[in-house]
């Protein structure tokens, strides 16, 4: 494949060639033109100086009865001009003029008497035929110096264009063959440089992306690794008939808990990869009082959920947000909180909606991590919830969907406030 700076090159010699070619010929061919045209205009004076003179030198001839012969009239013509020639003709021509061996001849008649003759006058263009040659010689060389200067300036032009763009290609396949920590470094302050930069962040976000991925299958792989050795375990010893019909009751109820703690895992883990893969969500006025008992009810078998009243009205997919608080509340419940609340604000054209518990709480740098897939603060205490460390991962993005974000308010042993704001709608 050639390479931009030669196609640039090649086609930027093209058209400077053209153009001086154009040029360079226009030019010698208008300045030809006007000269030949100035000669033509001095031909014409000198012949009609010329004319005017010799009928007065006749009328004087005339007037003193001499005889006005030809060769007497030539003479008198060539006091105007050494070339002027008069002759005698039986026809009447118009005023010509024509070139003929590099000289411009012009002639008209005269009439003289009754007699007809015709006037001729002739000027060598060698002058302006040798000013052609030397303005052609000097576009010649201009033409050769010029030519190989503009290719030069082209050449090095196009290498300064080439040259990022090659930076990129190699880049790109540095990051194709899996190097992926490369970056481009441009400084053009052009639209190349802007491309730089807009690629150098893509190879980060990719980059980020794909270590989180790597992460994520490492955290799930190991989150699967716990309940599936206790399945195993379990039905080792009563493979091995190590196991009493009793026990083999209570290796049973271990081995259905951990299948459920593996669907769970198996679920939520889809959820989340879903939500991902499909940002989108069907944001409608919805009722919040709708969402708020929805969600309680959805609890109500496992722990207590005290909500607010309220004829608020907000922009929401509504089975997010009940996602969204489902997600909060087992969060809560996980924590060991013996009350939770949900409870509504109105703020400047937003519903600020919280749920709080009053759990165990987190401390600071539980929070700088717990939006991260699979973390958890108390993994023992999570695991005994079947918690898989998903849930507040998969609420901040549920938030981001609607344009809004999580809020964290923890002390340590006092509980947890987390609030989002939702726009509010308006009654028709």
């Amino acid at each position: 494949m050639r390479k931009i700076k030669f196609r640039l090159l090649k086609r930027s010699v093209i058209v400077f060639a053209c153009l001086m070619a154009v040029f360079g010929s226009s030019l010698i061919s208008i300045s030809f033109k006007r000269s030949y045209m100035a000669e033509c205009s001095h031909a014409f004076s000198t012949l009609s100086a010329c004319a005017s003179g010799v009928q007065s030198a006749y009328a004087s001839f005339v007037l003193r009865g001499a005889d006005a012969e030809i060769n007497k009239l030539n003479e008198i013509a060539r006091q105007y001009d050494l070339s002027a020639k008069i002759f005698e003709t039986d026809f009447e021509k118009s005023a010509v003029s024509y070139v003929r061996e590099g000289t411009l001849h012009a002639e008209t008649d005269l009439h003289l008497g009754n007699a007809l003759y015709r006037l001729s006058v002739s000027n060598p263009l060698s002058d302006i035929y040798q000013m052609r040659d030397i303005m052609t010689y000097i576009y010649k060389a201009a033409y050769l110096i010029f030519l190989p200067l503009t290719a030069a300036i082209m050449y090095i032009s196009g290498r300064s264009i080439s040259k990022p763009i090659e930076i990129l290609t190699q880049t790109a396949r540095a990051h194709a063959e899996g190097n992926r920590a490369v970056r481009t470094e441009i400084n053009t302050n052009d639209e190349i440089e802007t491309l730089s930069t807009a690629f150098n962040r893509m190879a980060n976000q990719v980059e980020g992306e794909i270590r989180r991925r790597e992460e994520l299958i490492g955290d799930l792989t190991h989150e699967m690794k716990t309940p599936l050795q206790a399945i195993i375990g379990e039905t080792d010893l009563i493979l091995l008939g190590k196991r009493t019909d009793e026990e083999k009751f209570g290796s049973l109820e271990t081995i259905h808990h951990q299948a459920q703690r593996l669907d769970r895992l198996s679920k939520r883990m889809m959820e989340w990869i879903n939500l991902k893969d499909n940002e989108s969500a069907r944001i409608t006025a919805c009722a919040l009082n709708r969402i708020l008992e929805n969600t309680q009810n959805l609890f109500s078998a496992k722990h207590p959920i005290i909500i607010e009243e309220t004829d608020a009205l907000v922009y929401a997919d509504g089975l997010l947000m009940e996602t969204l608080l489902s997600n909060l509340i087992d969060n809560a419940i996980n924590a060991e909180a013996k009350t939770i609340r949900l409870f509504v604000e109105k703020e400047n054209g937003f519903v600020v909606l919280s749920v709080q518990d009053d759990g165990c709480g987190m401390d600071e740098e539980t929070l700088l991590h717990i939006e991260e897939p699979f973390y958890r603060a108390d993994k023992a205490r999570s695991r005994a919830h079947g918690g898989a460390g998903l849930g507040l991962s998969l609420a901040r993005r549920i938030a981001r969907l609607h344009d809004a974000h999580l809020y964290y308010e923890s002390e340590k042993g006092k509980g947890t406030r987390v609030t989002i704001a939702l726009k509010e709608a308006q009654n028709d």
